[in-house]
């Protein structure tokens, strides 16, 4: 029985995605950690400042987050931040006042993009996902389409539009999962009383 509890309990921590834990300093949302984007987890970073300065040259699709490669992609990951992150909660109220996302100072929205290939047949405009967040629920969205900013110009002049740096939280290995389960066997099995 207790060999089958342990079991249970490891299938239940290795298939529960945790919560996304949002990076809040002084008030303001600087990003958030373990998103769930389409069943993979990422962390972000709200930045300011020029495209070829955090996303290496902005140039081509490799400059980006390697997994979101499409449009649809990139607008996942923007409903994700919709549905995970511009909350009001408990750490602050980040979905009714959008100002308090870092990049952001104006109030009544914040354009967070999610830049994710580059059209080289029309002076590289940069191809880009967005989620939109407004103080009224209804004006939330996501969206896709062109970049008419280009990789050159900046975000951080108080536009209330910022850049979402991804990253893929890499996820455990099953040698991690074979070392737990034979923990949990191994505990078990010394709790077991001897029968003489």
């Amino acid at each position: 029985m207790r060999i089958l509890l342990a079991s249970v309990a490891l299938l239940l921590t290795a298939t529960t995605a945790p919560a996304a834990t949002l990076n809040v300093v002084g008030g303001q949302l600087l990003g958030a950690s373990d998103i769930d984007v389409g069943g993979q987890l990422y962390d972000v970073d709200f930045l300011d400042g020029t495209c070829i300065a955090l996303f290496r040259e902005c140039d081509s699709a490799a400059d980006f987050t390697f997994t979101f490669t499409t449009a649809n992609d990139a607008v996942l990951a923007a409903q994700a931040l919709l549905d995970q992150v511009f909350l009001d909660s408990v750490a602050g109220p980040f979905d009714t006042s959008p100002s308090r996302t870092a990049g952001c100072p104006r109030p009544g929205f914040c354009l967070v993009f999610i830049p994710y290939d580059v059209d080289v047949t029309l002076f590289a405009p940069i191809l880009i996902a967005g989620a939109w967040n407004g103080t009224l629920e209804w004006r939330d969205s996501a969206f896709d389409g062109v970049d008419a900013f280009f990789s050159s110009n900046t975000f951080g002049d108080g536009d209330s539009k910022v850049w979402a740096v991804w990253t893929l939280v890499p996820e455990p290995t099953p040698a991690l999962f074979t070392l737990l389960g034979l923990a949990g066997l191994g505990c078990a099995r010394r709790a077991k009383p001897s029968q003489r």
